[in-house]
């Protein structure tokens, strides 16, 4: 692996090459989210800000919030299509706001 330091704008500082190759394993636990998803091919993308001006919108709806201001934006992908998802960790799935959609990350390393 080869680590060049660079500043604040992404500009290389010098040309030290770190050789120390650490690596650790996380473990990450389960975690509950609910949000407003909008799902769109990349040769036309649609529905981005309309999405987010609805989760924006109607984010105080979602009960259970971890932490109320902060927000998750989550994406799943393949070649052709993506879906984005404005969420929020929320404690448990007991109540999903009509038209927003609920899910579980599963934990793991």
């Amino acid at each position: 692996m080869k680590v060049i330091r660079g500043n604040k704008e992404g500009h290389p500082t010098d040309n030290v090459i770190m050789s120390d190759n650490y690596v650790q394993i996380a473990s990450l636990e389960r975690k509950n989210f609910v949000g407003v998803a909008v799902t769109s091919s990349f040769q036309n993308v649609k529905g981005i800000r309309e999405a987010n001006r609805l989760f924006m919108d109607r984010r105080n709806e979602i009960q259970c919030m971890v932490n109320d201001s902060e927000y998750v934006c989550l994406h799943f992908s393949n070649e052709v299509a993506f879906t984005y998802i404005y969420c929020m960790q929320v404690s448990e799935l007991d109540a999903i706001p009509n038209g927003m959609i609920g899910f579980t990350v599963p934990s793991g390393r």
